[in-house]
């Protein structure tokens, strides 16, 4: 029985060293330019060390949440399990389905944001383009600011 456990250790420490595993800490980030506050903001907190990930829904998810907007900027605390590059996803669910939702040719139907704000202009941003560092004990403040689909 003490090989089976011995064994169970050495592969979550294996584990935690393969996904570049730090601590857990707490990050806290502002979601600036809030237009609407019909509709929850999701946020969802991904793990981006592997360069060659290119789509969000392939990225291994370290934490998310729901909050309400009451105002035209808000901040958010939440604490996950830190990686060396972490990706951070907002989006604002207007219709309440729970998930973003796309148009035909891929563009977001909701407000979305991301760490590190990437320019929108040639489309939906690739995961490695948003990616931040964040280290344990790490107290900055991360700014992300909301970004809405253009009338045509």
């Amino acid at each position: 029985m003490s090989n089976k456990l011995l064994i169970l250790c050495n592969f979550i420490i294996l584990l935690m060293f393969t996904v570049g595993a730090v601590a857990a800490t707490e990050v806290t980030f502002e979601i600036k330019k809030i237009r609407k506050t019909q509709g929850d903001l999701h946020y969802q907190i991904f793990n981006c060390n592997n360069p060659e990930i290119d789509k969000w829904d392939d990225l291994t998810l370290l934490s998310s949440g729901v909050v309400t907007p009451n105002s035209a900027k808000i901040k958010v605390k939440t604490q996950f399990l830190v990686t060396r590059l972490s990706c951070i996803r907002i989006f604002q669910d207007t219709n309440g389905s729970g998930t973003l939702e796309f148009s035909e040719s891929g563009i977001p139907n909701e407000a979305v944001g991301f760490s590190d704000n990437p320019s929108l202009m040639l489309g939906y941003p690739k995961p490695q383009s948003t990616a931040v560092v964040l280290k344990e004990g790490d107290d900055r403040l991360l700014s992300i600011k909301m970004n809405y689909r253009r009338k045509r």
